[in-house]
Formats: structure tokens, sequence, C-alpha cells
């Protein structure tokens, strides 16, 4: 068994919250006299977070705007990490209306005064099993930013019924234009939530690690942990077995 290292990202404490259908996104920087300020992307200064915890909070207004849903859809920011330049990028997904069947991933970054937003591939369908119980609709197969270059996104997606693949996006421009490859051949079950390795460096085998197996919901499921890159055994590391009564 390989081991794997994860290190304490070196940046700022992102806080991502929800207001309706909208990704807003704030920073909180952890100064050396350990006082915490709350600034927006582009270091507009909001106040202070002994402020926010004494009861005066920050409202949708005084936040960026990073992503706006259409209509009903619903959107959950699923990972954050600054590029080379210091710029933050989000990864986005947009969830159509009831009975959410689709999921689409979306790449946000910050380029010093506006935040530019890419469409990158549809996830496919919620990864729960219509009519099991705590089969949530919001529940999908997730992506997730390589914390040393944020231009790779690893990314679950659906292929057919019941199954998810793993793969590995690629942008050379911010997001206007990505290849893809697959990092499980021929899938057959679910690929599901991809995590990538923070701190992890070039030679390093272990890139991400997601979920694969049989997963009918958060109460019900049968999986294990794959990674990427891997030598032989290819896949498995940990059996996860739901915890009774939970």
């Amino acid at each position: 068994m390989k081991k794997v290292v994860v290190r304490p990202r070196k940046w700022k404490k992102e806080m991502i919250e929800t207001f309706i259908n909208n990704r807003y996104r704030l920073a909180e920087k952890i100064a050396e006299s350990s006082s915490s300020q709350v600034y927006k992307a582009d270091d507009t200064h909001i106040r202070t977070m002994a402020d926010v915890i004494a009861g005066s909070p920050v409202v949708p207004g005084e936040a960026d705007v990073i992503f706006t849903s259409a209509g009903d859809h619903r959107s959950w920011n699923w990972d954050i990490v600054p590029n080379s330049n210091d710029q933050p990028v989000a990864l986005v997904v947009d969830i159509s209306a009831d009975p959410e069947e689709q999921h689409d991933y979306y790449y946000a970054v910050f380029n010093g005064s506006t935040w530019q937003t890419h469409f990158i591939v549809n996830g496919g369908a919620r990864i729960g099993n219509i009519g099991v119980a705590g089969a949530a609709n919001c529940y999908g197969g997730g992506v997730s930013l390589d914390p040393s270059d944020p231009s790779i996104v690893y990314a679950s997606r659906q292929v057919n019924t019941g199954v998810w693949t793993m793969e590995k996006w690629t942008t050379p421009d911010k997001g206007t234009n990505w290849s893809s490859v697959a990092l499980v051949d021929k899938p057959s079950n679910k690929n599901v939530r991809p995590v990538a390795v923070n701190g992890a460096v070039s030679g390093e085998e272990i890139r991400v690690v997601w979920m694969q197996g049989t997963y009918n919901a958060y109460i019900d499921y049968d999986t294990a942990l794959a990674a990427w890159p891997m030598t032989a055994p290819a896949q498995v590391y940990i059996e996860a077995q739901p915890v009774p009564g939970r």
C-alpha cells in the first residue's frame, strides 16, 4: 500500500457560502498578528472576522458573485485553489431542477478584476438511485482541482446507466478550451467523488483518489478507494462500509 502524505495548503483560507442560486466567494486572510480579515477576491476589505463573530455577518451583496444558475437550478461549489498568479480558481456544479438529473461542471477564474466562467463537461445524473432512502438529488459525481496545477481538473462523469468514469481534464487557456483523458479502463460501476492529493509534486505516483464501487445512497454503499496514477495493483486501497445507524 502506498503512503499518501497530505500537506496543508499554504494560502488563504477560503469560505464559500450559498445564497439561493448564486455562488459567492470570500477570502479570510490570516495576518501574522493573528487578526483575521475578510476580503473580496480583488483584495477589497470587507470587515474583520472579529466583527463577523460579534454579530455583523457578511451579506451576499458584499461578496463576489462567481456563478449564477439559470431559473430554478441550483449551484454548488466543489473546489477552489490559487493559480500560479495567486488568482483564485473555482469549480462549480450547476444542477437542473427536479428530478435534478443533470450536473454541469463549470470552471471559474478571477483575472484580477472579474470572474470568468467556462463550461467544462456534463457530469450526468445524480449518483444515488431514485427511490432509495438517502439518495439526495444533488449528490453528483464531483470534480476536483489539482492543487499544484489548477489547469487540471479531475472529473467524475456518467458514461452509461449506473456507470461513472473518472477523467482528467486540462485547459491551456484558463477554461476556454479543454481536452480529456480517461483514468479508468472500461468502467463498470461508479467512480465518484474525486479528491486531488494536496502537496503532491511531479514524479509522485498518486495525484487523485476517489470512491469506486456500488453507491445507492450516502447510507447504502459498498465502495473502495481508488487512485491514479499507480503501479500494480491498479486501484483498491481501503474498503468502506456504511456505519450502522447513520
